[in-house]
């Protein structure tokens, strides 16, 4: 496979169809791993999953890659920038890990990846997200990265019969680049 940026710990690469057959559907079916997203909502199919990957490798404006462990050469998640708008400069971050991989530096290292991509190859002046209120340990990390609060989406998902604000959190390509430099 073809690295398209690598790291320390993990590189970043196109997902593939082989991709598709491993633990990617346990991903997006299971409550527990997927806790904070929406995708285990309702059951997800292998032809589910296939139409979404065609959905993907068909998009002009969002660079979708699988996040692979280095040691033992494992998808152990996805990460996106998607909704990316050259002329205006910005687009919207995603990244989905395996609940066995969290906690390792896997999805920092991945972030980092993508987010020098996206300033200093894209030259994109803007990045942004949206993180449930609840979800602590993505609000830290993405804190540690330079993304700054921006506002709340209030009651804006249903979990356990419970309405979730979603965060919504933005970075500046100044704000990654003094951060960067302070980093050195």
């Amino acid at each position: 496979m073809i690295k398209f940026l690598d790291g320390k710990k993990v590189y970043l690469r196109s997902v593939t169809e082989e991709d598709l057959q491993g633990e990617y559907l346990r991903w997006i079916n299971d409550v527990k791993n997927d806790f904070y997203t929406e995708h285990a909502q309702f059951p997800n199919s292998q032809k589910d999953l296939v139409a979404f990957a065609e959905d993907k490798w068909n998009c002009s404006s969002s660079i979708w890659l699988a996040i692979i462990e280095k040691k033992t050469n494992k998808h152990i998640g996805n990460i996106e920038l998607r909704d990316i708008n050259l002329v205006h400069g910005r687009g919207e971050f995603l990244i989905l890990l395996d609940h066995l991989a969290q906690s390792k530096g896997y999805g920092e290292e991945a972030s980092r990846l993508m987010l020098c991509h996206a300033f200093e190859v894209l030259n994109l002046r803007r990045i942004y997200l949206g993180v449930r209120q609840d979800n602590k340990g993505a609000i830290k990390l993405y804190k540690k990265l330079g993304f700054v609060e921006e506002g709340v989406l209030r009651e804006n998902v249903m979990r356990d019969f419970q309405t979730k604000n979603i965060i919504v959190m933005g970075i500046l390509d100044r704000e990654y680049r003094k951060l960067k430099l302070k980093e050195k």
